[in-house]
């Protein structure tokens, strides 16, 4: 099945982030020769050989998993009055992840096919409405595509899911990667470990107040970009230095080392989608810097997914796990991070159930395989 995915970078890593991790999970669903012909079609090519391991990495494992990536330009059609039988450049499907709008001239042509599923692949949300929404279609479009359905990731039966991905390489793998070899040599044993990526924004400047007045000893890993630049200018104002506490900056790592690296902490502090569904996959507490919007609609979102995650969790954790994700004082959650670990753990077997008959990959292509039949 020849399936084009259009990601359109916002910021940050995110998007890009979470559009490389699904063409990878669907182009590994099977062994080699994959069933699948993948054309990743994205504006901003270089952040892949970021999030796959350094320059060159990314059309590595490309060219091994049956994945083309290419520019928006090189997708477009050569010829505006291709005939609508003509099979030249046509994909079976089409994902635009975060329902980013195709290009207009690729959308014609598309539209002359009227078979092919077109897929508006949303952001996640926790919000009872998605579920209503999940599979829906649109009126026609301005450029001729006779309908668009619309996929809800989430966390209930009746969405999408998440993408679950390599769990194995994630626990159970006792290999330090070599990019993080040399920063896992200052961490001492024994001591718990907090992971930070974060935005710089003042969630995090409260966030490491609090840590500062923490007696126990702590070894922060700073991923290196936005929460370093913030680390610094908050280090820059603070009076003086808690010496029972270790900052250390890490490399920019691959996403299966960023993976391996949220098994490993005793606490991570994530933003965004991608960093924020791989902490839970981690199992272990997390606080999620939610991306800010306006008129507050980012704190509807964050409610409704706390709503769901303490759902069955006792009023200690919940109340924990409110306070910290909240930005409340450290006073009211720290003390509590023994039950906030126990019901990550939790959740992580919740999310392992929900996912045993597949996750939103498999989910995706069974809707793309429906569309395909009912067009």
């Amino acid at each position: 099945m020849k399936i084009d995915v259009f990601c359109h970078k916002v910021d940050n890593y995110g998007d890009i982030g979470f559009a490389w991790r699904l063409v990878k999970s669907i182009a590994s669903l099977s062994n080699p020769p994959s069933p699948y012909f993948i054309r990743l079609i994205c504006n901003e090519q270089k952040l892949l050989d970021d999030l796959s391991g350094g320059p060159g990495q990314a059309s590595a494992i490309a060219k091994i998993l049956n994945i083309e990536i290419v520019t928006w330009q090189e997708c477009l059609p050569s010829d505006d009055d291709l005939p609508s039988n003509s099979n030249s450049d046509i994909p079976e499907a089409v994902i635009a992840c975060f329902s980013c709008t195709l290009p207009t001239r690729y959308e014609k042509h598309i539209a002359k096919h009227p078979n092919i599923p077109v897929i508006n692949l949303e952001y996640l949300s926790s919000e009872p409405w998605t579920a209503s929404h999940h599979k829906i279609s649109s009126l026609p479009t301005q450029n001729g595509i006779s309908k668009k359905s619309y996929f809800f990731p989430g966390f209930t039966e009746q969405t999408g899911k998440l993408i679950q991905g390599d769990l194995t390489h994630m626990h159970n793998s006792p290999k330090i990667p070599i990019a993080l070899e040399s920063a896992w040599q200052n961490l001492r044993p024994g001591i718990k470990r907090v992971l930070i990526f974060s935005y710089n924004q003042v969630p995090l400047a409260s966030l490491l107040d609090g840590l500062y007045t923490l007696k126990e000893p702590l070894d922060l890993l700073i991923c290196s970009g936005q929460a370093q630049a913030a680390v610094h200018n908050w280090a820059e104002l603070s009076p003086s230095k808690n010496e029972a506490h270790q900052y250390i900056n890490l490399p920019f790592v691959s996403q299966n080392d960023f993976d391996w690296l949220l098994a490993q902490s005793d606490l991570n502090v994530v933003r965004g989608e991608d960093s924020f569904v791989r902490a839970q996959w981690a199992g272990k507490p997390f606080i999620w810097h939610i991306y800010p919007q306006e008129d507050l609609v980012h704190i509807d979102k964050l409610n409704a997914f706390l709503n769901l995650y303490t759902a069955n969790s006792s009023h200690s954790v919940t109340g924990a796990v409110q306070n910290a994700m909240h930005g409340e004082k450290i006073s009211l959650w720290w003390k509590n991070l023994d039950e906030m670990t126990t019901h990550a753990q939790e959740w992580l077997n919740f999310l392992k159930i929900l996912h045993k008959n597949g996750d939103l990959v498999t989910e995706l292509l069974e809707f793309i395989q429906e569309q395909q039949k009912t067009s």
